[in-house]
């Protein structure tokens, strides 16, 4: 028998190469590009698979830097947030064959996180809680339960799992939108960006 079944495709990959925003290089955008950019590859793979067996379920690992900001990680988090994008796309696409996509951004240590550079004493008393309180197998509940039949209905959510704790990122969403007759001017847009604080 040759029938082949996939359920679960998952890829955590990362390649993080500190730098600030004015110091990022097109080296460094790159590797961490290439590194993410192989989900939709890998993803592309599985597709097949799950749509002739009308179900499935990617999990894809975003990152706390793409999703909120961190000092020195702008090439990361760029890339990073492409995941985020790239699982939403599949959630939205491949829902009409049972296929579901969610992502989760983990905070545990590892070799990754111990790699940054500790600024003062405050903040390497930091990454030494992380290191004993947030461990990595603190993750896979959420991974398994995000595999499962249990999550058959959970698909295009962006969850952060830390230590003991699990919760659900909001989706980026239109707030409140104001329009005006005849267009924008930017003394129009600066009194806007005072109404919105």
């Amino acid at each position: 028998d040759d029938q082949r079944e996939v359920d679960l495709r998952g890829r955590r990959g990362a390649l993080q190469r500190s730098a600030s925003a004015s110091a990022t290089n097109s080296g460094g955008a790159s590797s961490s590009g290439r590194v993410a950019g192989l989900g939709p590859v890998v993803s592309r793979a599985a597709a097949p698979f799950f749509k002739q067996q009308n179900a499935g379920c990617y999990i894809h690992f975003s990152s706390s830097s793409a999703l909120i900001g961190n000092v020195g990680q702008v090439n990361y988090a760029a890339a990073k947030m492409g995941v985020v994008g790239l699982s939403t796309g599949i959630a939205l696409d491949m829902a009409r064959f049972g296929v579901r996509s969610n992502v989760i951004a983990p905070w545990a240590w590892s070799q990754l996180l111990g790699s940054v550079p500790v600024r003062d004493a405050a903040h390497g008393e930091r990454m030494r809680r992380q290191k004993e309180t947030m461990k990595a197998e603190q993750i896979a509940p959420l991974s398994v339960f995000l595999a499962s039949d249990l999550a058959k209905d959970v698909s295009g959510q962006v969850f952060g799992a830390r230590g003991n704790e699990i919760y659900l990122f909001s989706q980026p969403r239109n707030v409140p939108s104001v329009h005006k007759a005849g267009g924008w001017d930017p003394d129009a847009l600066l009194e806007l960006s005072r109404w919105l604080d």
